[in-house]
């Protein structure tokens, strides 16, 4: 007889702390994840303006360069230095761009900065879905990437004439 009330005091130790426990557990995890949501939401949004940023200055990028305004341009290339990646060939490729737009403003150098810029916000704007969906990776696949590649302008380009490989 003694068995069984040991066992009953036992169940009755114990249930309140796994019960505790799990309150806890569960209180943690939803934590954490409004957490991430909130992350994710103020990225999202963030990037979304940055993004309609972008836009906004390659349009005035192409109006300073149509209109010869060497000094907007210079003004603008500044403005672009400021938000994008210095350490990314791509974005440095965007403001050479810029540059030679200064000197140059024919018609292929203003399709080849709307196809950067182009470029740019397409990657963004992956990226973005891809965190929000949580930045999962599958690791044991060689089909989907564990986060969006930035094409680059040379391939994107031998795409556009068909001379990939």
């Amino acid at each position: 007889m003694q068995t069984g009330t040991g066992t009953s005091t036992l169940v009755l130790v114990l249930t309140p702390i796994l019960a505790l426990f799990g309150a806890a557990f569960g209180s943690a995890v939803l934590l954490w994840n409004n957490a991430r949501n909130i992350k994710i939401d103020n990225i999202t949004k963030e990037r979304a303006k940055w993004r309609e940023n972008v836009r906004q200055k390659s349009l005035d990028v192409h109006k300073a360069a149509i209109s010869l305004n060497g000094v907007w341009l210079d003004e603008l290339h500044l403005q672009f230095s400021l938000i994008l990646n210095p350490e990314d060939a791509n974005d440095r490729a965007i403001l050479a761009t810029i540059r030679r737009l200064k000197i140059s403003h024919d018609e292929a150098l203003l399709t080849e900065f709307a196809d950067r810029v182009s470029l740019l916000l397409k990657h963004d704007w992956e990226r973005a879905k891809w965190e929000a969906k949580g930045g999962d990776c599958d690791f044991s696949s060689d089909i989907v990437p564990c986060k969006p590649r930035r094409g680059t302008y040379e391939e994107f380009t031998a795409l556009r004439v068909g001379t990939s490989g």
